[in-house]
């Protein structure tokens, strides 16, 4: 058998071009983003016939200690992502190296206490001001910033009391050499095919839209045909928070209060999924099936 003397990066770049075609244009920013950053610069003096475990293990070495956003080292789940990609280009080149992949470990899911929620819907529970009113919105139906940013009249369906969530607006790579913009916005699909979704809505939530007088073709976060940019809504969401005086939460606190509200009053885990567009209800299970200690201390009661 000849050995392969092609350069290791003439599958990296096969690989790459291969996933262009097949794969959401936000996955390919981020897999591009894997590609040049960590994997083409390391091994751009390799051939094929030449890489080892050795090697990999020194390339495994050299990103664990690389420095990332505000100067950290890069998250085991980066690390996790970029050898991922790795392992699928070294089964293209016929390089038979087995890696085995970091253990990511769960991320603590942040929610609002009942004080800080009772706060914020204070002031997002309003008739007036449609991004305020959008934040109470997702803090009870559970929807993603893009998800509510993307949202238009036509999804709305207030007669039968649901939306439809079929849209979001993300903020990727701009690969365009030739723009001066480093990034860009674009309206896609959902996330995945389970994220496509009817939300039914609390009849107290279909009241209030009702009182808002939407045009044909608006984006319900701004009343017009121009939608607003997460980041800008991110930012507005901080305002609320600074007004009120409560933690520097993410917005996606909204999304995780509302899955752990949902659990405490009972919801299935499947119907819950079913509403968050999840795409395995084992994911629903991890993130949220995990009762705080004062609904284990009364179901404990229960017992005897």
């Amino acid at each position: 058998m000849k050995k392969n003397k092609k350069k290791f990066n003439y599958y990296v770049n096969l690989w790459l071009d291969e996933k262009k075609y097949v794969v959401k244009e936000s996955t390919y920013c981020y897999y591009y983003a894997l590609v040049n950053n960590h994997i083409s610069p390391f091994f751009s003096k390799y051939v094929c016939n030449k890489i080892n475990e050795e090697v990999i293990n020194n390339f495994i070495s050299s990103i664990s200690k690389k420095r990332g956003n505000f100067n950290n080292v890069i998250s085991k789940k980066t690390l996790k992502d970029i050898l991922v990609v790795l392992k699928q280009i070294l089964k293209i080149s016929n390089i038979n190296i087995d890696i085995k992949l970091p253990r990511v470990p769960k991320k603590e899911v942040k929610i609002f206490s009942s004080k800080d929620q009772f706060k914020f819907e204070q002031v997002t529970n309003v008739k007036n001001d449609l991004p305020r009113f959008c934040m109470y919105l997702c803090l009870y139906t559970g929807l993603r910033i893009g998800e509510v940013c993307a949202l238009k009249k036509e999804d709305i369906d207030l007669d039968k009391g649901f939306i439809l969530v079929s849209k979001t607006i993300i903020r990727i790579k701009n690969l365009n050499k030739d723009s001066i913009m480093k990034t860009k916005i674009i309206l896609s699909d959902a996330k995945t095919n389970n994220s496509t979704r009817i939300i039914p809505l609390p009849k107290k939530i279909i009241s209030i839209l009702k009182s808002y007088n939407l045009k044909n073709n608006s984006f319900l976060l701004t009343g017009t045909d121009k939608y607003m940019d997460p980041r800008v809504y991110h930012n507005k969401f901080k305002k609320v928070l600074k007004e009120i005086n409560i933690d520097n939460y993410k917005f996606h606190v909204l999304r995780h209060t509302f899955a752990s509200n949902c659990i405490k009053k009972g919801f299935d885990p499947k119907t819950l999924s079913e509403i968050l567009g999840h795409s395995d209800i084992r994911l629903t299970l991890s993130l949220y099936v995990h009762s705080d200690i004062e609904l284990k201390r009364c179901l404990m009661e229960k017992l005897i």
